[in-house]
């Protein structure tokens, strides 16, 4: 049987056609591999405006209270993610610490300035932990840093002096 020059001519076209659309396929395939995924876009969710409620145990006699109600939107939408995060550890340390857990507390906080460094308010926390577990000299030199960090807030001064006063009262009577 002798091959037709057009039946020849069919098979080459779908051959060349088959050969050209696995190509085609290959290089796309390649192509998609190199391609950077679009990152999805960020919606910022509503802060809440309530204060969070802490439950506080009783403080020893003769300690002043000082663990605060802060409220629930210091993470802001316009926040960065370190301090979104460091936030979020605050509110556990702050939960720790409440209920007398200082040692846990102090381990949160140091995260939250691990993860945050130039926050403050994780500074004071830190410091009032390290006062609860008698760490004195360490709490004031935290203490030192929570203050050069929180400059001249005036709802965060008060605090501070008042912690300021209780560790200065303990390293000079440590009884």
């Amino acid at each position: 049987m002798r091959r037709t020059s057009s039946t020849w001519r069919t098979k080459e076209i779908l051959w060349r056609i088959s050969l050209t659309l696995i190509i085609v396929i290959i290089f796309s395939a390649c192509a998609k591999i190199g391609q950077k995924p679009q990152p999805k876009k960020f919606k910022p969710k509503a802060a809440p405006t309530q204060t969070q409620k802490v439950e506080v145990k009783q403080a020893p006699e003769g300690v002043k209270e000082i663990i605060r109600q802060e409220p629930t939107s210091l993470a802001t939408a316009s926040a960065t993610p370190q301090r979104r995060a460091a936030t979020r550890l605050l509110e556990r340390g702050r939960q720790e610490l409440a209920n007398g857990e200082a040692a846990k507390a102090e381990a949160t906080f140091q995260e939250a300035i691990n993860v945050d460094h130039n926050n403050g308010i994780a500074y004071y926390y830190l410091s009032r932990a390290k006062f609860e577990l008698g760490k004195f000299g360490a709490a004031g030199g935290v203490l030192d840093k929570a203050e050069e960090l929180l400059g001249d807030s005036k709802e965060w001064s008060e605090a501070v002096s008042t912690l300021r006063q209780m560790i200065n009262d303990k390293l000079k009577n440590p009884n």
